[in-house]
């Protein structure tokens, strides 16, 4: 006979039963602990003995919200992965620090002789799915014999009680105004033909880029450009440089430039902290490029907290894209 004499739930921030550091942006996860103590006696006469949780016992386990079904439905807009994302940091940004990050130290039973088994699950919740509020839930499982139990369980045999409460917190979203600018002359040959200007916006301390798309540019994989503008003898281009990018040549920005100047490398920052732009000018004596758009390039990025900025990369066009703008999306 299998039985559980021990089923309880915590979450990971302090062993504790209530956190609000989850931000709602379906990415980031909250650790959940579930400790269990699993029992198997031959029959009534034997003496009941501790047994590891088996292979599918251990794939049943789950977090499903707090009721009196022991199996209901998931909640709305809430997951719960077996996995850990090596991707997204835990805890709330408070500028240079995650907040409330304390790992569980309760290592024993309570009320037994027995050090139970610990397992973890991680709970992600997006709000564009359902309204932002504080949400109770149970950890399930499902025995090999076919038995179930919840941690909110009672059959008058065994009786569990341990619930977490989570409340999600609003996403937040830099603004330019957030990121500190530098702006760096990269490259300019002996002729003056063709010239190159890094620009380059900080994200706030403790944040770093993860993803980052486009969208209404024209890409390759290495760049991605908001705009090409035909003026006189000038022909300029201005660019996303890509989060992984580590060098740059001219021929990776301009592939028709003459092959002088195919190879030559332009000197750039290599940060995941940092949105990387280039301006690009090459008289047309040396390209044949005539690429021409001047429109919104729309730049994506999700942070290390799971959280998405929208920013616009932009031809100025006060000087017909000698210098670009990077404005909120």
């Amino acid at each position: 006979m299998e039985t559980l004499d021990e089923f309880r739930i915590g979450i990971m921030i302090n062993d504790a039963s209530y956190t609000d550091a989850l931000y709602a942006n379906g990415n980031q996860q909250c650790k959940v602990f579930i400790r269990v103590v699993k029992t198997i006696q031959a029959d009534e006469y034997s003496q009941a003995e501790v047994a590891p949780l088996s292979p599918s016992e251990r794939e049943s386990l789950t977090v499903l919200p707090y009721s009196n079904e022991l199996r209901p439905p998931q909640a709305t807009g809430w997951s719960c992965d077996v996995e850990a994302s090596d991707k997204f940091d835990e805890g709330l940004w408070r500028g240079t620090a995650s907040v409330g990050l304390r790992g569980s130290t309760a290592t024993t039973s309570e009320g037994a002789n027995t050090v139970p088994e610990e397992l973890y699950r991680y709970m992600r919740f997006d709000g564009r799915l359902a309204p932002l509020q504080p949400t109770t839930f149970m950890a399930c499982i499902t025995l090999d014999n076919g038995k179930q139990y919840t941690t909110h369980f009672d059959d008058g045999d065994k009786g569990f009680e341990s619930s977490i409460t989570i409340a999600p917190q609003r996403p937040y979203a830099l603004h330019v105004s957030d990121m500190a600018y530098i702006g760096q002359a990269a490259y300019q040959d002996p002729q003056g033909n063709v010239t190159v200007d890094m620009y380059y916006w900080t994200l706030p301390g403790g944040l770093k880029i993860v993803n980052e798309r486009f969208e209404g540019g024209y890409f390759r994989a290495d760049l991605e450009w908001a705009y090409g503008i035909l003026d006189g003898q000038w022909y300029r281009e201005g660019m996303a440089v890509k989060v992984d990018v580590t060098t740059l040549t001219l021929g990776q920005i301009d592939f028709r430039i003459s092959a002088s100047y195919q190879n030559v490398q332009v000197p750039i920052i290599n940060s995941r902290s940092m949105l990387r732009g280039a301006r690009y000018a090459a008289k047309t004596s040396v390209t044949q490029e005539r690429w021409s758009q001047d429109a919104l390039m729309y730049w994506i990025i999700t942070d290390n907290y799971g959280c998405e900025s929208r920013f616009v990369l932009k031809a100025n066009t006060g000087d017909k894209g000698n210098t670009m703008e990077l404005l909120d999306g």
